[in-house]
């Protein structure tokens, strides 16, 4: 879209997961032939268990961001509750 000839930077609406954090925007024919190439490398036998690993290592990565956030939250939390008290 162009208004007064500049183009207007319109923000995706897709939330931003670790892929798209990690790999960028990438699409279902990138996507494929990613799973084409780990499959010539591992062979069909392993890739069940290299994507069980994946799961469990984007689940925890997701715990611990969780984990993390939630202690910062709480500090903010505590600190703003002593700073009113102190008012």
């Amino acid at each position: 879209m162009m208004t007064s000839g500049r183009p207007v930077h319109r923000p995706s609406r897709r939330p931003k997961g670790v892929f798209t954090l990690v790999l960028g925007d990438i699409g279902f024919p990138e996507l494929l032939l990613i799973l084409v190439i780990a499959l010539v490398i591992f062979g069909p036998s392993k890739l069940p268990e290299l994507g069980k690993g994946l799961g469990r290592g984007i689940r925890e990565f997701r715990k611990a961001t969780r984990e993390i956030t939630d202690e910062v939250n709480e500090a903010i939390k505590d600190d703003t509750a002593a700073a009113k008290k102190e008012d």
